[in-house]
């Protein structure tokens, strides 16, 4: 399986998980611009930080944060890649970077 169609399954996933458990997913649903799943967001970020450099299990790490910029920003695919990438080549990890939101 290559890593657009691992991007791909893991939006499917939280699309899943959010339709199943709403009030899980309200935080993110009510994010400024999302009017309904974002999987396919999800999937479009975290391709574009393996294009950006990123190792399959680097840009995976950092779904938490992914998830968050799109609370804050909304379904703003290439501002939350580039908050990313800049981050990670300034050797911010995750957890360093999630301390800055």
């Amino acid at each position: 399986m290559n890593f657009d169609a691992i991007a791909d399954e893991v939006g499917k996933d939280f699309d899943a998980e959010c339709a199943a458990n709403p009030q899980k997913a309200a935080k993110v649903t009510a994010a400024p611009g999302v009017s309904g799943p974002v999987g396919g967001f999800i999937a479009e970020i975290l391709k574009g930080l393996r294009s950006g450099g990123m190792g399959v299990f680097a840009s995976l790490s950092w779904l938490p944060i992914v998830i968050e910029l799109i609370v804050k920003y909304g379904p703003q695919v290439l501002k939350i890649i580039k908050e990313i990438i800049d981050g990670w080549k300034g050797g911010q990890t995750p957890i360093s970077f999630a301390k800055t939101l």
